[in-house]
């Protein structure tokens, strides 16, 4: 079963992709969305960028932050004679 072999590897990617973008990347909502949807379509998962959701909250005394997104994608199970459309969804969190 391809599909939850990508579909799991796609997870890690948000995770990963979550896990750094303080240090590595960036963390603002557009370059996060653009960058787990072009990466939705490397694994071959089908995405809306409106579902991906980004929350980030700073703790009540200024001295952590908190960046949560939640992911909805689609994957095709493929049976050769049919295609089921399988739903998933991942959330990721970091504190920084």
């Amino acid at each position: 079963m391809q599909l939850y072999f990508y579909a799991s590897e796609f997870d890690d990617f948000i995770k990963d992709e979550v896990k750094f973008a303080p240090t590595r990347e960036s963390t603002e909502e557009d370059h996060l969305r653009t960058h787990i949807s072009e990466a939705a379509l490397q694994y071959g998962m089908t995405l809306n960028p409106r579902d991906i959701r980004i929350e980030k909250t700073r703790d009540s005394q200024q001295i952590t932050n908190k960046l949560e997104v939640n992911v909805a994608y689609t994957g095709n199970l493929d049976l050769h004679y049919k295609q089921y459309p399988v739903h998933f969804r991942t959330n990721a969190v970091i504190l920084y």
